[in-house]
């Protein structure tokens, strides 16, 4: 059972990677879910040198309470532990993208590549 899932799966990333896909699908999918969060959030600080951003839950998301997250993209740590734990961005992260204009792929493990 096990090993038909491998198989099966090396089956879908190998068409993936000659489609050209750079990404897994279910990876792209995650993060369309997570952008639809942003704009339900606002930057309130922004630290382009360092790398660093406030980014403020102007209402809940999903059952998440809103406060305030630090995102450090140099050092690959936001202040919710989505990150750290699954490796690719987070919607506090995406936000801080798109205020900085830097795109999410430079952020994702090679894992998921």
């Amino acid at each position: 059972m096990l090993q038909q899932l491998f198989v099966r799966k090396g089956h879908e990333a190998h068409a993936q990677l000659v489609a050209g896909n750079q990404f897994f699908q279910w990876l792209i999918d995650v993060i369309q879910k997570n952008r639809e969060g942003i704009s339900k959030m606002s930057v309130t600080h922004c630290d382009r040198r360092a790398s660093m951003f406030l980014v403020e839950e102007l209402e809940p998301f999903e059952g998440w309470s809103h406060g305030s997250f630090c995102v450090h993209l140099r050092a690959g740590m936001y202040d919710c532990g989505l990150f750290q734990s699954l490796h690719f961005s987070c919607r506090h992260a995406l936000a801080s993208y798109a205020v900085a204009s830097v795109k999410w792929g430079l952020y994702v493990h090679l894992v998921y590549m």
